[in-house]
């Protein structure tokens, strides 16, 4: 089956799902909400080791001659994360306040559902400190050249 089709059917079926939801009782939400709580924190704690895997075992994989091209992969990176960021706030300048009128009341999150209980997992790679960017860049995984 072709990827459009399934990306449609599941679109379809998680639309049909959530009208059906608000028929279910609350402690049958409360027990979903409960379950996408502890997997979003579950991914949030395990996602950044995958990345950094992926990161590590891409450059490792590189040739010694692949400065060049790993410094212009960052930089455009590092310039496409920065103009998305700028390009969606200057969008969320003009286009929210055509959506967002103060007649409209706030929404909080204690309309929706609560779940049986919070676990709260911290990120382990919350944020890598400057100092161990050399290893993630790939200069620690090279022969130093001592030669003079």
């Amino acid at each position: 089956m072709k990827l459009i089709i399934k990306l449609l059917i599941g679109i379809v079926a998680g639309i049909v799902i959530g009208l059906v939801a608000t028929q279910l009782p609350s402690a049958v939400m409360e027990t979903v909400v409960t379950f996408q709580m502890i997997f979003g924190q579950f991914l949030g704690f395990i996602i950044p080791f995958v990345i950094l895997f992926f990161i590590t075992s891409g450059v490792a994989s590189m040739g010694a001659d692949s400065g060049k091209t790993l410094g212009l992969s960052a930089g455009i990176a590092y310039i496409s994360s920065v103009l998305a960021g700028v390009l969606s706030f200057v969008i969320a300048l003009i286009v929210l306040p055509l959506f967002i009128t103060e007649s409209q009341p706030n929404v909080g999150e204690e309309s929706g559902f609560s779940p049986l209980f919070e676990l709260e997992i911290d990120p382990a790679l919350g944020s890598l400190p400057l100092s161990s960017w050399p290893l993630f860049s790939g200069s620690a995984l090279r022969e130093p050249n001592l030669q003079h």
